[in-house]
């Protein structure tokens, strides 16, 4: 259009502002609403509109609170976009307040809020843990004649994982079947990780196993939720068990999985329960499971798999030591377990030197005989 020498109009404008939003690029179209200015093309409702939409895409809710005000200012009418864009750029940024201030005056404006309008609002409270006014806000939403949908649930069940609330958050899942809404892997994943967090091991694997009749297929996050809710209860059988059930399930595990499964073994010393994991860490490379293995080792006082799980960590690219399986490999050397020398001299023993420097030279010394 410059090189044709033909002035843009709001139209062109417009639809320029428009490309922006839909790219993300929020800067770019403020630069053009700025250019809009200077030549003179008075910005209209679809203007403002679309950058506020670019400013909520990109979390700029002062943004978008500017360019909502600016509006206001120039007596142009808001219409429902416009207000619900600015709510989900306050909910975006965790800023609960202005998300508040701006549901709740829109009836002022002779605007109806609906689904959208309370969900961004929802979400604003849900990323502060504020899961009282969370719940509150699905309540009033019901009352104000608009259905909650899964999204609506869906924060309201986070907020209360957040605050560690889980009866709560399993009531309204149970809602969620009652009001005909169909629950998701989100709605599930969360409620299990709210049992997870206050030990409710026991309706934690029984949500994990409802999952799969409502034909949800869990994820590695909702396994590892009931893994480490067992684990925390003392339960490896149920731990092991639920390790198991994802290779049925035909979930991979990730480093996540192993390691606290390999946490539940560890206080007993079950480490050939334990020891059956080394064929994930080939691909986790999880440290933190190698040295809960070898903690059930040392408890169990069997030092046996420790040339294995060397060799494995080996294998998984792990060159250094971390130091908590540095200081259960020191005590090994301290004991005068030859078995293990060989596999030690494959791998990086700088952190062992810390450990020895703080044993007053005794680990130098027990390395030296074995060699």
């Amino acid at each position: 259009m410059r090189r044709a020498k033909v002035a843009p109009d709001v139209i062109s404008f417009n639809c320029t502002i428009s490309s922006c939003e839909k790219s993300s690029q929020w800067q770019s179209a403020l630069a053009i609403l700025e250019e809009m200015w200077s030549r003179k093309a008075r910005p209209d409702i679809v203007s403002f509109s679309g950058m506020i939409s670019a400013s909520e895409k990109a979390s700029e809710w002062q943004s978008a609170l500017t360019l909502l005000h600016t509006l206001l200012g120039r007596n142009m009418r808001p219409d429902e976009v416009c207000w619900n864009a600015a709510i989900s750029a306050c909910g975006k940024a965790s800023r609960w307040e202005p998300a508040l201030a701006l549901l709740f005056s829109m009836s002022a404006r002779a605007l109806r809020a609906n689904e959208i309008s309370f969900n961004s609002a929802i979400t604003a409270c849900e990323k502060k843990e504020k899961w009282q006014l969370a719940a509150w806000l699905l309540v009033y939403m019901a009352r104000e004649g608009i259905r909650p949908d899964v999204i609506s649930y869906n924060s309201v069940i986070s907020a209360c994982e957040k605050g560690r609330h889980w009866k709560l958050a399993l009531q309204l899942l149970v809602l969620l079947t009652q009001v005909a809404v169909l629950a998701d892997i989100i709605s599930y994943c969360s409620t299990i990780s709210a049992c997870e967090k206050e030990s409710q091991w026991r309706t934690a694997r029984k949500l994990l196993s409802a999952m799969s009749p409502q034909r949800l297929r869990p994820p590695s996050a909702a396994f590892n939720a009931v893994i480490s809710a067992c684990g925390a209860a003392k339960k490896w059988r149920l731990a092991v068990l639920c390790y198991a059930e994802m290779h049925f399930s035909q979930v991979l595990p990730d480093e996540i999985s192993c390691s606290s499964t390999s946490r539940a073994c560890e206080p007993l010393g079950l480490w050939k329960v334990s020891g059956k994991l080394l064929d994930q860490l080939c691909q986790t490379s999880s440290a933190v499971a190698v040295g809960s293995i070898l903690r059930c080792c040392e408890v169990a006082h069997t030092w046996q798999p420790m040339p294995r799980i060397l060799d494995e960590l080996q294998f998984a690219g792990v060159a250094r030591l971390p130091p908590h399986v540095a200081k259960t490999t020191a005590r090994a050397v301290q004991l005068g377990v030859a078995v293990i020398v060989r596999p030690l001299q494959a791998l990086e023993v700088e952190s062992l030197r810390q450990v020895e420097w703080k044993s007053g030279g005794r680990l130098r010394r027990g390395v030296s005989r074995l060699l």
